[in-house]
């Protein structure tokens, strides 16, 4: 057979490959029975154009070879390609493999997984009623978000709990049913497994953006009080809300990556809906009423002005690295700054208000006065704001106390509060047994005079302890009752 024969017979055979590659997938789609795109369908069209371009470089490659010297040297640089090329299929064919492997959700039979997929859509339903009721209760107090300055009341701390622990319970339920149908995409798209290939997405893709549409309401409401943003990610022992609990689900329904799997996930679906004419009872089968809560649920997102949703994801974000640094900066902090606060400069150990003085102040104060003190020459002085650093709250020494209080007014309140006819100083020892038997044993030298508050927690103390080298006290316009409250 002459050298032209063989040029003209791979040429032939190049373009009935290649041309094959590009029409197969147009042919597969016309005329899908059942056969898998994952890995035979794409492993052939890989084949085919691997061995269409072969059959092209072949036939210039002995072209080449009757040509002039510089021509021949770029054909052979050409051939390079073949190895490239080669290297290029066996990856897309490793991917192609891995798309096709058996997850646990691929291997339940085909009844388990439509009783699966439905007991989950309407867990998922009853989910996003839930929360959309929570959040309805919590916009309906305006008066508690739309207030920066306002501090939360007993009564605000417990509304606040419970719809957090309900809203943070329902979103940990919804992002479960995610993770069980995250390997949807090891459903095949072929018309043999698409069923299961959709609805699995829409499972999927509904947790996302039902996710993600709460969470935009609710971080855009608490986000206007900071004082509820510290509150929620405060610890709370008795409940499951742990520390830092507001910026990890600002974290988790609404940082980048999950912003990015709603806008990449929207495309995808509809070319679910346009490319597969997958929206109908054939494919979406359950799931098709839950397209129609994603797309009202996307609507409701494309509502929401794109810079204020930009700017909320990346406050997300940059809360996560916030939340990182504080973990490692604050102990450094806390550490310096308890050393300046134990650091004095001058007088060591020797305070301006004398033990003369301190015995005037003692007779002059009544439990419920607050007084402002300075200790003058310690480090910590320097940043801190003011003349007066410290605030404390005088109780006198337990005798002094028990008189104050022993008042008809005090009284009333007590036997409204304990349905008892009780003392102030019984009440304190009821309540707080512990504290109070400290309180009255003294520490030994001296009564306990003062409330304060210092670097090793809320603790009694002697005037000698509370006392520096200035000292204000002011005493508040209230009746007992509102001192007596304020001490318990």
């Amino acid at each position: 057979m002459s050298k032209q024969k063989i040029i003209t017979i791979l040429r032939i055979t190049g373009a009935v490959l290649t041309s094959s590659f590009l029409t197969l997938p147009i042919g597969y789609y016309l005329g899908d029975r059942g056969l898998k795109w994952f890995p035979e369908t794409i492993d052939i069209m890989l084949i085919c154009l691997f061995l269409g371009i072969t059959c092209f470089l072949g036939s210039a490659m002995l072209t080449g070879l009757t040509r002039p010297k510089g021509e021949s040297k770029i054909i052979k640089k050409r051939i390079l390609i073949l190895p490239l090329l080669l290297v290029l299929i066996v990856s897309l064919h490793f991917i192609s493999c891995q798309l096709s492997n058996q997850t646990p959700l691929t291997q339940l039979p085909a009844e388990e997984f439509q009783q699966t997929v439905q007991s989950h859509h309407e867990l998922l339903d009853t989910y996003d009623k839930e929360m959309d009721s929570l959040v309805h209760q919590m916009q309906s107090r305006e008066e508690l978000f739309n207030n920066p300055d306002r501090s939360l009341t007993a009564s605000d701390e417990v509304f606040l709990r419970q719809c957090w622990l309900a809203l943070y319970n329902y979103a940990f339920g919804v992002n479960q049913i995610r993770l069980f149908y995250q390997d949807w995409y090891h459903f095949d798209i072929s018309r043999s497994q698409r069923p299961r290939h959709v609805q699995s997405y829409l499972m999927v893709y509904g947790a996302d953006i039902i996710g993600y549409e709460k969470a935009l309401r609710i971080i855009d409401l608490i986000n206007q009080n900071p004082t509820i943003v510290a509150f929620l990610n405060t610890p709370h022992p008795d409940t499951t809300i742990g520390e830092d609990s507001f910026s990890k689900l600002k974290r988790q329904l609404f940082g980048s990556d999950c912003h990015t799997r709603i806008v990449s996930g929207s495309v995808y679906l509809q070319w679910l809906e346009q490319g597969l004419k997958a929206r109908n009872a054939q494919y979406a089968g359950t799931c098709l009423t839950l397209w129609n809560t994603i797309d009202s649920r996307l609507a409701l997102v494309d509502q929401m002005d794109t810079l204020d949703r930009g700017k909320t994801v990346l406050d997300a974000d940059i809360e996560y690295l916030r939340q990182g640094f504080s973990h490692v900066w604050f102990p450094a902090q806390k550490s310096v700054a308890e050393w300046m606060g134990d650091t004095r400069l001058h007088r060591v150990g020797q305070y301006l208000i004398t033990p003369k003085l301190q015995e005037t102040l003692i007779d002059t104060l009544e439990p419920g006065d607050i007084m402002l003190s300075r200790k003058n020459w310690y480090l910590s002085n320097v940043g801190l704001p003011g003349f007066w650093p410290h605030a404390i709250l005088y109780i006198g020494n337990p005798d002094k106390l028990a008189a104050y209080f022993d008042d008809p007014q005090v009284n009333q309140y007590l036997f409204e509060l304990t349905g008892r006819n009780v003392s102030f100083a019984q009440y304190m020892s009821s309540q707080y047994p512990h504290k109070w038997l400290r309180y009255t044993a003294g520490t030994g030298h001296s009564d306990y005079h003062v409330i304060e508050a210092i670097k090793y927690g809320v603790l009694l103390n002697p005037m000698s302890k509370a006392c520096g080298d200035y000292m204000a006290a002011i005493r508040p316009k209230l009746d007992k009752i509102a001192k007596a409250q304020a001490i318990i």
